[in-house]
């Protein structure tokens, strides 16, 4: 669930009305002409069908009372266990399905493998001279739609936005070290990065906000990373500009060639999705190594499971 042709921002503090992107389950009880109520948060929320399409269906959201519609969230919503876990929600879920340095809200899950760190697990990495860098990904519902086209390439990759501040462009311009990512929702950030700075200059349009899921593989690739990141600053500068605010619908699989990252650390992935192909990308065949001892060794999978590094040397 994501706005539609708004900013998670302004669909989030709506007063009255709001449209939204929206993968509905048992869509054929849902009809065109029918309108679902729900009393809630003090009003009644009123849903209705504006377009059914192909990967998901935009819902017209309306309500009365001036309730900010990110209130109407909170209470309508529920954190989104794995089903594997087989029981209901509990108050402690709120606290542990979030990571401890989350800021802002909009995405509709966590980056989960960022779950596994505290507080002090991270300020022992800066004691140890690992510097951390933030960004701000708006985790899309598309992210859990299963590859169900015959070939990889065929997939229908979802868009997803991100926020990534200038000083931390700044930190990632100056790291001649190795840049390991926390998940592969800040992994896809990163090379989305490199791929928007090289679509500028070779468009020549400072303007553009838009990696698409081809990009990468028809793009020209002579630019560095280091110069990648330094000619968005320079673009921001010259802009007067904080940060870099742009979609990605970037499409990882086998035969990618990378440009940011020097590893990965990642929960375990399902069959047949897009993170699953991801991994295999960036690990190549030892990927089935990695699964299968996962498997013979009973390791717990999806968002509430366990985790690996994943490092090409």
């Amino acid at each position: 669930m994501e706005p539609y042709e708004q900013t998670v921002e302004q669909a989030l503090i709506a007063t009255s009305s709001c449209v939204w992107q929206c993968m509905v389950g048992n869509l054929k009880r849902f009809k065109l002409d029918e309108v679902l109520e729900l009393e809630i948060a003090g009003t009644v929320l009123k849903a209705s069908i504006v377009e059914k399409r192909a990967s998901d269906v935009i819902i017209q959201f309306e309500w009365e009372g001036g309730v900010e519609f990110s209130t109407i969230m909170n209470e309508a919503g529920e954190i989104p266990l794995p089903p594997y876990l087989n029981r209901e929600i509990e108050l402690a879920d709120q606290e542990n399905y979030q990571t401890v340095y989350a800021k802002n809200e909009g995405a509709v899950a966590a980056p989960t493998a960022g779950l596994h760190f505290i507080d002090s697990q991270l300020k022992d990495l800066q004691k140890n001279g690992h510097d951390l860098a933030y960004l701000t990904l708006f985790v899309g519902a598309g992210t859990f739609r299963s590859v169900k086209a015959d070939r990889l390439v065929d997939h229908d990759m979802h868009q997803e936005r991100i926020v990534i501040q200038k000083t931390t462009i700044e930190q990632l311009a100056a790291k001649q070290d190795k840049i390991i990512c926390v998940g592969t929702t800040s992994l896809r950030s990163l090379e989305s990065l490199y791929w928007l700075a090289v679509k500028m200059k070779h468009s020549g349009n400072v303007n553009e906000n838009l990696v698409t899921q081809d990009d990468a593989y028809h793009l020209p690739q002579e630019l560095k990373w280091k110069d990648a990141c330094e000619y968005l600053l320079t673009v921001l500068n010259e802009n007067g500009k904080t940060n870099v605010d742009f979609h990605s619908a970037l499409f990882i699989m086998p035969g990618y060639e990378w440009k940011a990252i020097n590893g990965l650390i990642t929960n375990f992935h399902q069959p047949k999705s897009t993170l699953l192909a991801l991994v295999s990308a960036w690990i190549g065949e030892d990927w089935h190594k990695v699964y299968d001892y996962a498997l013979n060794n009973n390791f717990r999978f999806l968002s509430y499971g366990d985790s690996s590094i994943l490092l090409k040397e």
